[in-house]
């Protein structure tokens, strides 16, 4: 399991904040809610799980029997704004802001280089293609909700900010594969595919891409030549990593975390003032081998990335202290449930946080 989508890991980075900030939490065993304690105020967090129910993939603060992964507590659920949920919004925003962004283009006569076509409102890499040379973009037009872009190469990233916090950086390079001079393009791509589950609508992006590259998806690829096989972030041809791949104390002093940190207060300023305080936000981009930051769209409900919980509890309680206290654990609780003695089967069950729990049998 990914490691942002690690119950554990989200239950253990919780736990280690709880001293930090002298507070106690409740986790609720029915709702998969939270409540935290500190400093005479107490907030609940509303879970995010994945919910596949319906034709979408969709976020939903309950568990129910479609909910297939664990995306971390909020102290909210559900904001939306227009830069996070209309991408050309975004573009025009970049662009008054002095952010840096890959250029939009409405006519195919005025492309004058690599491009992919993005719907203009749309969450994990749904209706992308391409990427088309300018010969070849006017093959297959964006339809009324959709756009050109300019592809940019490079490194993925996901960018995490708690208001104009930055607190989390993922960066993958876009997955490539070598050619042994047996195998096709296509068998090499399914040799390398991690998650042929996820395979089943991906072709139009590695035929696409073969053609970019002057190749063909079913053609034998010479021994040693490497190629690009994939841009996107949720791509099955990305190896999951079950650690934390958070490289931002990596990137301590370099121009790469300056312009990341940098970006962070104009874009929390493009969130409305009626919900701008207390948000967790994401922001997609492309480092190119210059090592210049192309900002792609803005994501208003993103997994919560277990490194940010420090900054939301610094928000919601203040400083942390540099000598935490020790926490005593409560109890004894029973084994059956977790229950706490006298508490009936049928009423909300709710765990203390933070601490070893005694067990007993009831």
């Amino acid at each position: 399991m990914p490691y942002n989508s690690d119950f554990l890991a989200h239950m253990r980075a919780v736990s280690q904040c709880l001293p930090m900030f002298e507070a106690r939490a409740h986790f609720d065993l029915q709702s998969f809610g939270l409540e935290v304690q500190a400093r005479g105020r107490y907030f609940n967090f509303v879970p995010q799980f994945v919910d596949v129910s319906g034709p979408q993939i969709r976020y939903s603060p309950k568990i129910s029997p479609q909910a297939t992964g664990f995306l971390g507590w909020l102290p909210y659920f559900n904001k939306r704004w227009e830069l996070a949920t209309d991408k050309i919004a975004f573009k025009r925003f970049c662009l008054e802001n002095g952010i840096r962004a890959p250029r939009l283009f409405d006519d195919p006569r005025q492309i004058d280089t690599p491009v992919i076509v993005k719907r203009r409102s749309a969450s994990f890499g749904e209706g992308l293609r391409g990427p088309f040379l300018p010969a070849q973009a006017g093959e297959r037009p964006p339809g009324e909700k959709e756009f050109y872009e300019e592809f940019i190469p490079g490194d993925i990233a996901k960018v995490w900010y708690w208001n104009d916090t930055l607190v989390c950086v993922e960066t993958k390079p876009m997955p490539r594969t070598t050619g042994d001079g047996r195998r096709t393009l296509r068998q090499l791509v399914m040799a390398d595919c991690k998650a042929p589950v996820l395979f089943h609508n991906a072709w139009d992006i590695q035929d696409a891409l073969a053609r970019y590259q002057g190749i063909s998806l079913d053609g034998v690829l010479e021994e040693g030549k490497s190629v690009l096989t994939d841009y996107r972030y949720h791509s099955p041809l990305n190896p999951i990593s079950l650690f934390n791949t958070n490289v931002l104390k990596e990137l301590d002093g370099t121009e790469v975390r300056e312009a990341l940190a940098a970006a962070g207060p104009v874009f929390w300023r493009g969130i409305p003032d009626s919900i701008r305080g207390g948000t967790l936000f994401a922001v997609d981009a492309i480092i190119d081998p210059e090592k210049r930051i192309w900002f792609l769209e803005m994501n208003c409900n993103p997994v919560v990335p277990p490194d940010a919980y420090g900054a939301i509890f610094k928000e919601l309680f203040g400083q942390a202290v540099d000598r935490p206290p020790v926490q005593q654990a409560p109890g004894p609780y029973v084994l059956r449930g977790l229950l706490p003695p006298g508490v009936s089967p049928g009423a909300p069950a709710f765990v203390p946080l933070g601490s070893a729990l005694p067990l007993r049998h009831s």
